[in-house]
């Protein structure tokens, strides 16, 4: 019994070494691997998988297989959860943007229902509480960009109207300027939120000193030889 302990403990000490972090949850332990740090907080390949997971739910795409760790598409999920990150820590810089109790609730219903079935979401043995975290930082975080996009909306001029008419003029068919004028505007006040919204992400990502994990990425190049 005592050797049975030893090697135990031998194999979670060898986990621990190369994979950065062992999650015990359920019958077997689940491996973690560190991937990015946002502030003082250290993102985790299963946090990043959970939040995957629960976007799919948002999306309603609900027959989905999380991608692998060390691809390409999952270190694109990586950059995406570490910006969501970002955004959550300076909305709880703000006392005006708040969870809301009841919608949170719908929404644990929801993605539990939803995913009970799924494979891969049994398999990261998300607990009621996490899941409860993992919401309240997304519906923050939905909730300052709304605040942000309002803030950024600006008037588009007749001449930016005008100009996107001329240059895209095939697209309207047989459309006058004056019919198209109402569409153009809301092309042009998309594309000018949206910039300035991607603007304000890089501040955040600097600001709270957002960065994936350097030596994940060189793993990431050395699988691909």
């Amino acid at each position: 019994m005592e050797y049975f302990n030893r090697t135990l403990a031998l194999i979670l000490c060898v986990q621990l070494f190369f994979f950065g972090e062992i999650v015990l949850a359920g019958p077997a332990p689940l491996i973690s691997t560190s991937v990015a740090q946002v502030d003082k907080h250290i993102v985790t390949s299963r946090e990043v998988k959970i939040s995957f997971a629960i976007d799919q739910v948002f999306n309603k795409s609900f027959n989905f297989v999380i991608p692998e760790v060390h691809t390409d598409v999952f270190y694109a999920l990586v950059n995406k959860h570490v910006t969501e990150w970002s955004v959550y820590l300076e909305a709880l810089s703000l006392q005006e943007i708040k969870p809301d109790s009841v919608e949170l609730q719908k929404w644990v219903q929801k993605v539990e229902t939803q995913l009970k079935k799924n494979k891969s979401w049994q398999e990261l043995q998300v607990s009621q509480a996490e899941l409860k975290e993992f919401l309240t930082q997304k519906l923050m975080s939905q909730k300052m960009i709304r605040f942000r996009e309002q803030s950024y909306v600006t008037p588009i001029s007749e001449l930016d109207v005008q100009k996107y008419y001329e240059t895209f003029k095939k697209n309207f068919a047989k459309m006058s300027l004056d019919k198209a004028k109402e569409d153009i505007k809301k092309i042009l006040t998309n594309q000018q939120i949206q910039k300035r919204v991607q603007d304000w992400y890089e501040v955040l990502r600097a600001k709270y000193q957002a960065r994936q994990n350097p030596n994940e990425k060189t793993s990431e190049k050395n699988n691909k030889k």
